[in-house]
């Protein structure tokens, strides 16, 4: 009798010893479950995220400026100077869009107005008026041209410009790049810097 109550005795504890080891690997599989749902939870909105959008394309640093409620950019690379308005020199026997010369640090600039070289109404000098200084480097050709008022430089791509309305723009038309988001006109002065009409002018 005394052999099998030992026999119980020592079961027991085994018995104990076995429950208690399987709740010790069950515990520890929930913690590596609980633990891989919630790595594939982060994985998961991680990939539910858009993925971030790389620009890309050609940048175009812009000079923007007004000309009688109108906003207009020209590429950073043209700007020389930008002046406020100054006395300008009437010249005789030139084009209808030709303002006169200003003395800029010594040099004698032509100015011209945009909006008459484009076919529209003369622009209406006012106190903030500037004068904005461009130049081509290849063909050396510079002139200043009036703005209401010069607002900021920003940068666009080139790819986001899209083409204006010849019927809207008229002779804009073939001096402009695109029109960029906001309704902003970019000039192509590669173009008109060296258009046969300001060529002749300048030529005068």
């Amino acid at each position: 009798m005394s052999n099998n109550r030992k026999t119980d005795q020592s079961v027991k504890p085994n018995g104990q010893n076995t429950q208690s080891d399987e709740a010790r690997r069950l515990a520890a599989v929930d913690s590596d479950t609980t633990s891989l749902a919630k790595i594939w939870a982060e994985r998961a909105q991680q990939y539910a995220q858009p993925p971030e959008t790389e620009l890309s394309g050609t940048q175009l640093n812009l000079l923007i400026f007004s000309l009688h409620g109108e906003r207009y950019g020209v590429e950073v690379r043209f700007v020389r100077e930008i002046h406020e308005l100054q006395p300008i020199t009437p010249v005789p026997r030139t084009p209808d869009f030709e303002i006169g010369l200003f003395s800029a640090r010594g040099r004698l600039i032509s100015v011209v107005d945009l909006r008459a070289f484009f076919g529209l109404s003369r622009l209406e000098a006012g106190e903030g008026t500037k004068i904005v200084v461009v130049a081509d480097e290849e063909t050396g050709m510079e002139i200043g041209f009036l703005a209401d008022d010069v607002e900021d430089v920003t940068t666009v791509f080139q790819e986001d410009l899209v083409p204006g309305l010849s019927t809207q723009e008229g002779m804009r038309a073939k001096f402009t790049q695109g029109i960029a988001p906001g309704m902003l006109m970019v000039l192509n002065l590669s173009i008109l810097l060296n258009d046969e009409r300001m060529v002749i002018y300048e030529s005068l």
